[in-house]
């Protein structure tokens, strides 16, 4: 969620949500999925007339090494209001140890902070 609004000229109001939803093709490697964007946009003197933007496309994940992935996202715009077109490059890199889950002696590719156990 995404909320900013400007106090200084023409005082435009955002509201931006983000979603995605994503599936492992080959262990951890390789990922496809589907990302959503919406965004809200008024100004003032016309918060009546607020711009409405839906994008909905696939996104692909390919991880280079435990830590370095590159995703490929492509948004198509589904209303007048909307882009065409809309894409991203993200080179990520996972800072910090491999993750293991304890039970095991095989690393996972990812775990949250919040899951582990000292």
């Amino acid at each position: 969620f995404v909320w900013e609004a400007q106090v200084g000229g023409d005082r435009e109001h955002e509201f931006m949500v983000t979603s995605g939803l994503s599936y492992s093709l080959v262990d951890g490697q390789i990922g496809i999925g589907v990302e959503t964007k919406y965004d809200r946009v008024t100004a003032r003197g016309a918060r009546g007339d607020d711009e409405n933007i839906f994008l909905i496309g696939p996104s692909l994940q390919f991880r280079l090494t435990d830590h370095l992935h590159v995703d490929l996202n492509c948004l198509f715009g589904t209303n007048q209001e909307s882009p065409r077109q809309e894409g991203f490059l993200v080179i990520g890199y996972d800072f910090g140890p491999k993750a293991t889950d304890g039970k095991k002696s095989q690393p996972m590719r990812y775990s949250p902070l919040s899951t582990r156990s000292n």
